[in-house]
C-alpha cells in the first residue's frame, strides 16, 4: 500500500485543503453528535420529569387518604 503524504505536516495540508477538509469533517462529526445525542438527552429529560411527577402524584394521594 503506498501512501500518498511522507509526513504527517503534508497530510493535514493536504496541498492547500486541508483547512476545507478538516472543518467538513468537523462540521460532520458535530451534525453526527447532535443527531445521536439530542434524542438521549431529551429521553433522560423526559424520564426524570416523569418520575418527578409520579412522585407528586404519590403525595397528593397520600395527602388525600
Amino acid at each position: 500500500m503506498q501512501f500518498r503524504f511522507d509526513t504527517l505536516s503534508e497530510f493535514l495540508h493536504m496541498a492547500g485543503h486541508g483547512p476545507y477538509v478538516w472543518v467538513c469533517y468537523a462540521a460532520g462529526l458535530l451534525a453526527i453528535s447532535f443527531i445521536i445525542l439530542g434524542p438521549i438527552m431529551k429521553h433522560k429529560k423526559v424520564v426524570k420529569q416523569s418520575l418527578q411527577l409520579r412522585a407528586i402524584q404519590a403525595q397528593i394521594k397520600n395527602n388525600d387518604a
